[in-house]
């Protein structure tokens, strides 16, 4: 997951030609949700292992339905990151 982020910071600075920290284009500002989605994606699997894996020792049906919840969350963001990626490849950078 390190890569990926690392990856999509160095494209985003090579297709913008500088760091992209102003919202003032469509694809500067979509670009910053597609990053925010991605983080919560990172988190979502990392919030599993280490609050609810541990969870199901005491309360085993709420862990596992929470857990059930993340997944199809992580698959929302997952279907939101891919529509992002959509739009932004024929915005114009600038």
């Amino acid at each position: 997951m390190a890569l990926v982020l690392l990856t999509g910071i160095i494209n985003s600075i090579l297709t913008l030609q500088q760091w992209p920290t102003k919202l003032n284009s469509p694809y500067v500002a979509l670009l910053a949700f597609k990053i925010l989605l991605v983080v919560g994606m990172a988190g979502l699997p990392l919030i599993n292992r280490y609050i609810l894996v541990p969870k199901m020792r005491t309360n085993r049906a709420t862990a596992i339905a929470l857990i059930r919840l993340g997944t199809w969350s992580e698959l929302a963001l997952g279907a939101g990151v891919l529509t992002l990626v959509a739009i932004i490849g024929v915005l114009d950078p600038r």
